[in-house]
């Protein structure tokens, strides 16, 4: 049963694949690394704002009862290139046994700061910076990966300026002060938005 200090989506699998041992010789990390999916078809190192989350699937070997797997997202760089060390997903599981290794995905959505609590998906940025997934058995680091969120590019249909439309909100999204084409990002319409600082975007008449 895995133990929730942040929420994250948690999915496990298994994958069969020869063993690289780097914790111990009964439990070992094999493989961090991030993408689009969680079964790890469409791997990235590079994500924006707007993707559908970010998983980050640790590939592991476990031969004994009782070891712990945890996993934790890290933002090391703020969007603006400051450095920061926040920790804001830890996961911990106890796997059960297995002869070949075992796959775990931990889902980063973006996480509210005031609650803890992993943003919507499909509503919610994920904030633009640098970040770093960490997987350790027993509290032993066993492998690591780097992983980036830029703004996203200028929408690709047009940019809607009602308000109660949620894609007329670009805060997060995008670059404050962007401006992009109100018709879309390949459009030659001579009319373009701006992503204001209230957080909407604000077109030019």
């Amino acid at each position: 049963m895995a133990r929730f200090r942040w929420a994250a989506l948690v999915v496990a699998g298994a994958l069969l694949a020869p063993v690289l041992p780097a914790c111990s010789r009964t439990a070992a990390i094999d493989e961090v690394f991030t993408a689009l999916d969680s079964g790890g078809e469409r791997r990235r190192v590079r994500f924006t704002t707007d993707s559908k989350g970010v998983f980050c699937i640790v590939s592991f070997s476990i031969s004994r009862p009782g070891a712990t797997l945890e996993v934790t997202i890290r933002q090391t760089q703020l969007a603006n290139g400051e450095g920061t060390d926040k920790v804001l997903v830890a996961v911990e599981d106890s796997p059960s046994r297995a002869k070949n290794l075992q796959s775990s995905a931990v889902q980063f959505t973006g996480v509210d700061d005031k609650t803890g609590l992993p943003l919507d998906a499909e509503k919610a940025p994920i904030p633009a910076g640098t970040y770093r997934c960490e997987a350790r058995i027993d509290g032993e680091l066993g492998g690591l990966t780097e992983f980036r969120v830029d703004y996203a590019d200028c929408p690709v249909g047009i940019i809607p300026e009602d308000t109660a439309n949620a894609a007329a909100v670009c805060k997060g999204f995008y670059e404050p002060n962007k401006r992009c084409p109100k018709y879309g990002a390949t459009s030659k319409v001579n009319r373009t938005c701006t992503c204001a600082v209230e957080g909407l975007w604000r077109c030019d008449q």
